[in-house]
């Protein structure tokens, strides 16, 4: 039997706690809030999690008729693309739910970049964050 709790791992020896987001009755950001032209582009959620965050735990939702659809999220002020959090479609129409953390700079804003224009949805949630 495997066990996985929210992180998978006692952050509190590190100094750092997980703040459960709870019950929100919503995605925070839907598609009508994302650029989908490629390019990489700031998402701040200083709105949603408090100073002090040093990362965000997320729901990712991404649908389109296109198999190979994706969106990438980052730290913002990092330039590779080695480490991110990627969501992605595999079947033409399929929704598919993406988990993960995402570190944030300081002013709380993480980046975001996808691969097609014409998504058929794209919900982002956050979980939960780490201060």
């Amino acid at each position: 039997m495997i066990i996985i709790s929210t992180p998978p791992f006692d952050i509190s020896a590190l100094g750092h706690k997980y703040v459960d987001r709870g019950d929100p009755a919503a995605f925070d950001f839907t598609l009508g809030n994302f650029t989908t032209d490629g390019g990489w582009h700031d998402l701040d959620l200083s709105g949603i999690v408090p100073a002090g965050t040093i990362a965000v735990d997320l729901r990712v939702q991404v649908q389109d008729e296109l198999n190979t659809a994706a969106v990438n999220f980052r730290k913002k002020g990092n330039v590779n693309t080695v480490n991110v959090l990627r969501c992605s479609t595999h079947y033409d129409d399929d929704l598919l739910d993406t988990f993960g953390f995402v570190f944030c700079d300081v002013n709380r804003k993480i980046q975001y970049a996808s691969n097609d224009l014409t998504f058929t949805a794209i919900n982002f949630l956050v979980r939960g964050w780490l201060i």
